[in-house]
């Protein structure tokens, strides 16, 4: 289920009853109240099976198996959307021989699509594996899907992804896979796999470069699986690096055979994951989390859907609530709705049944920046009222942290003003950057002003103004001072000015810039340092503000392959140039080679850009320029 811009609720339902399969849209534009068909997918002959859902403003888009042979991709714009939408020509991947489960994720920019699912192919043959594409959303809406990446690389016929997957995108954009892993049918895992470097890796994982994954959860022969995984950023829950979460289900040696609901999180992005809690009986979970960062895991147990929660980022948990008749339930995962219930969609006995709960509370004034005040606007620095559809509690206002004001008993709707008396005025510093907070419940408005004298503002007024400004400049002395010195600089908080200038203008700080591009998929000449030619691959970066005099370029896919632009003449004998090297290993004997290049021809670098060789075609490029 997603939630568009205009608010309508869509949700996708696989119809088994069709022949072949497909997969129908519902909307609700009445916030769940009502429901009706939106458009469907189906194919002339094949089953269409797995799906996701995505969004942006009112386009939904998706992929789904389709027959176990490709994997189709497809989008529309909600509000005309209407009939078969389905185009079997939109493939993200062709040539399987099986797909298991399918997950798809937008940035939160709303300019990329990322997709994982668990598929075979020829090459591939007896395992499940983790395949990968990211595509770009277009300014028409349409998607430009970038190369497959085969994430894991299994051939056996005991060892599979088979036991459910997620994608989610972290704080860094980075894409992290959950899946149900398999070993010999002895051996059940919960496997989180990401797209860098930053996980413990072994020979055993069988994952191919530009991954890393580790075992979150390994317990014998009984079964782990159906993980569901979230991220919730810091600025939700107040931890430095956010909430990366999953739950699953599974059994163990103490349960008889009853499936438990499992959950571990990591508060570094994935480097270190909590001990795994066993919680409640169930299965076929969904996890999701409010605006607040509350935590909830809805899931079935024995013919009834179930949910329990946490406010505590997942420390401790609520005993089970009921939320009817129905399984396999999936809920919204939504940080911009305010929830008591999450929103979820369940299968009852002969349909789709949809439950939640959430308050829409708004203020009639935008958060930023409100303006200068002076003295005159004491009575009056912010006037505004409060929507809310539910229950409204008492609101606080604050300035600068203080409590100025306390409405008790407040209604949807009614005006109230900020107005200071003549000691919470004096108490406020003149100067820039004052915070005005308005809250209410969970709910926080903020606003900032500056602080000024007014014309008509007495001689104590004045001289207290003088002394705000002189507190004031020294602290931001005192900033400026410690910026100074640690870029190099020599300077004490209490040297003039004219030291300050000086300090700043002798500083000699070098200028650099990063970033991931993709290798050339043509080949240009290059010259060897003996002038022999060869034709390569290149990386061709613009929009630098300086001329770079040092480049590293490495492959992010074949990270044994850099390209360095050194910065000066490092050979003053037979080359005395200025020389590129291109360097590889090779595999299996650790050989380390390199070539040589002369910085002339299509190799250069000058003003804002640079060309350098690289070694390998199509390849996401991860480069760092020095002035």
């Amino acid at each position: 289920m997603v939630r568009l811009s205009n608010g309508w609720l869509v949700a996708g339902v696989k119809d088994t009853s069709a022949t072949p399969y497909r997969i129908v849209l519902y909307v609700s534009k009445d916030n769940g109240g009502t429901w009706q068909q939106l458009a469907y997918l189906q194919d002339g002959s094949a089953h269409l099976r797995d799906f996701a859902l995505a969004n942006k403003d009112t386009y939904i888009y998706w992929i789904v198996d389709r027959g176990g042979v490709a994997l189709i991709y497809g989008f529309v714009d909600a509000t005309t959307a209407t009939g078969n939408v389905f185009v079997g020509s939109n493939v993200v991947d062709g040539g399987l021989t099986g797909i298991g489960n399918v997950s798809l994720v937008i940035n939160e920019a709303g300019t990329e699509l990322h997709a994982a699912w668990a598929s075979k192919n020829s090459t591939y043959p007896n395992s499940f594996n983790i395949r990968y594409a990211k595509g770009t959303i277009n300014a028409d809406g349409s998607i430009t899907w970038g190369a497959v990446e085969q994430v894991t690389n299994l051939n056996n016929a005991s060892y599979s992804h088979a036991n459910g997957i997620t994608l989610i995108l972290d704080s860094n954009n980075v894409p992290t896979i959950f899946t149900g892993y398999f070993m010999n049918t002895s051996t059940y895992i919960i496997y989180v796999i990401k797209k860098s470097n930053e996980l413990p890796k072994g020979s055993s994982y069988n994952i191919n470069s530009g991954w890393t994954g580790e075992y979150l959860y390994q317990l014998g022969g009984y079964i782990q699986t159906s993980p569901s995984a979230i991220f919730v950023p810091s600025s939700v829950n107040g931890l430095p690096n956010g909430l990366l979460g999953t739950a699953w289900h599974g059994t163990d040696s103490a349960s008889g055979g009853v499936n438990y609901i499992r959950f571990s999180k990591s508060t570094d992005l994935g480097a270190n994951w909590s001990a795994p809690q066993k919680l409640v009986p169930g299965t076929n979970l969904t996890l999701t989390a409010n605006r607040n960062g509350k935590l909830f895991i809805t899931y079935e147990d024995n013919g009834v859907t179930k949910r329990i929660e946490s406010t505590d980022n997942g420390d401790t948990w609520s005993a089970p609530i009921t939320v009817g008749n129905g399984t396999n339930p999936s809920s919204l995962f939504d940080l911009t709705l305010n929830m008591s219930e999450p929103l979820t969609i369940r299968k009852g006995t002969l349909s789709v049944l949809f439950k939640g709960s959430w308050v829409v509370t708004t203020i009639s004034v935008p958060e930023g920046y409100i303006g200068q005040k002076t003295s005159s606007d004491k009575s009056n620095i912010l006037t505004y009222s409060i929507t809310a559809e539910g229950t409204m509690s008492d609101i606080t206002e604050k300035i600068n942290g203080v409590t100025i004001a306390t409405r008790t008993n407040p209604t949807s709707g009614q005006q109230f003003t900020v107005s200071l008396t003549q000691e919470q005025w004096d108490a406020i510093k003149y100067g820039n950057g004052h915070t005005l907070t308005i809250e209410m419940g969970s709910e926080t408005w903020t606003y900032t002003f500056d602080k000024r004298l007014n014309t008509n503002d007495d001689i104590l007024s004045a001289v207290k103004g003088v002394q705000d400004l002189q507190d004031h400049l020294n602290a931001v002395k005192a900033q400026l001072g410690s910026a100074i010195r640690a870029n190099g600089g020599t300077v004490n908080d209490t040297d003039a000015w004219s030291v300050f200038v000086s300090a700043v203008s002798n500083m000699t700080n070098k200028r650099w810039a990063s970033g991931t591009t993709t290798s050339s998929s043509s080949t240009l000449s290059f010259s060897h340092a003996d002038g022999t030619g060869v034709n390569l691959s290149y990386v061709e970066v613009t929009g630098l503000n300086f001329t770079p005099s040092c480049i590293l370029i490495y492959s992010v896919t074949n990270t044994n392959s850099i390209t360095i632009l050194y910065p000066e003449n490092i050979w003053s004998g037979q080359y005395p140039i200025r020389i590129i090297a291109t360097q590889y290993v090779t595999y299996g004997s650790g050989t380390v080679n390199s070539r040589s290049m002369k910085l002339e021809g299509n190799a250069y670098v000058s003003q804002g850009v640079f060309r350098l060789p690289h070694l390998y075609q199509n390849k996401t490029i991860k480069w760092i320029a020095f002035e």
